[in-house]
């Protein structure tokens, strides 16, 4: 018998909602695999660099790319398509139209 806690069931809602948003997905992917090799071709090129770091939390991406339509700010709130609702803390008034 398994036993639910809150923060289980935050954590199938994380992932369901992770489910829906592929565009954003292959974009950390297409980020991933940029980054590392820009780093195999620094070391080709003699340079000594290390390795890319990963944190396993998962809240450990703070930014995302969401590069299609779909998206509008309201007061302290990004509304994405097929994401949801993410609060903001904007630092400077936005100018111009967004979306």
């Amino acid at each position: 018998m398994e036993i639910y806690s809150s923060s289980n069931r935050k954590a199938e809602a994380r992932e369901a909602r992770v489910k829906e948003c592929s565009k954003v997905l292959q974009m950390v992917n297409y980020q991933l695999w940029s980054n590392i090799k820009a780093l195999n071709e620094l070391r080709g090129k003699g340079k000594k660099v290390g390795w890319l770091r990963y944190k396993t939390s998962l809240n450990s991406f703070k930014t995302m790319n969401f590069n299609q339509s779909g998206f509008k700010i309201e007061r302290k709130r990004l509304i994405l398509s097929k994401v949801g609702e993410i609060p903001i803390k904007p630092h400077r008034p936005i100018d111009g139209r967004i979306g």
